[in-house]
């Protein structure tokens, strides 16, 4: 179905496949194989024909097209912040943290305190990067620094988000801007797979 809904989407998006490049990769399929013999024989083995597998690599390399459709549409600068997550077991602890920045305790002396390896400390980031969206929006709900929230409580603990600075166009680093494609071609299948009416055909 994901394969269908993206090669539809492609083809709606304008992108043609020519025969040229259909037979460009299927002969590096063959070439691939082994020889023709040898595609001839695996086409057997895996219930093709050439006519079906020829139109079920088409859906494929549309879908490949729409593939890059999404990712292209990734912005590569987008706003980021860096900030620390001060993590702790109990409440209480967490509290006391956020105590201290609301009594003027410098941020590097909060983390020589509590957080001396600075394992929290999370970088720069942009939306749609961090599995906790509660933390995520902690962040980004500052346009400066120094910000520091409430206590957020999660599955993990209990945390303390201190945004260091802000950017509104940061170059997305290559690890963030892959997941950020990724989640980009998730949510485009679902909003698709929401539109869809599928029917089951009882015989």
């Amino acid at each position: 179905v994901k394969t269908m809904l993206l090669a539809q989407g492609a083809r709606e998006n304008g992108f043609q496949l020519t025969s040229e490049d259909l037979e460009e990769r299927l002969q590096e399929l063959i070439n691939e194989a082994g020889g023709t013999e040898a595609y001839i024989s695996w086409l057997t083995t895996y219930g093709y024909t050439d006519a079906s597998f020829r139109q079920q690599l088409t859906l494929e390399l549309e879908a490949e097209a729409m593939r890059r459709i999404i990712f292209d549409n990734v912005p590569t600068t987008q706003p980021h912040v860096e900030a620390h997550d001060f993590l702790f077991a109990d409440e209480y602890s967490a509290q006391r943290i956020l105590d201290q920045f609301e009594n003027g305790v410098e941020y590097e002396v909060v983390v020589v305190n509590n957080d001396p390896n600075s394992d929290g400390y999370m970088g720069w980031f942009p939306r749609g990067y961090l599995f906790d969206l509660s933390i995520e929006e902690a962040a980004f709900s500052t346009e400066a620094p120094g910000y520091y929230g409430t206590v957020i409580a999660n599955d993990i603990g209990y945390h303390v988000i201190f945004v260091l600075d802000t950017d509104p166009s940061r170059e997305v680093s290559p690890n963030a801007l892959l997941e950020l494609k990724e989640q980009a071609l998730l949510d485009w299948l679902e909003e698709k797979i929401a539109q869809s009416s599928i029917e089951i055909l009882l015989p």
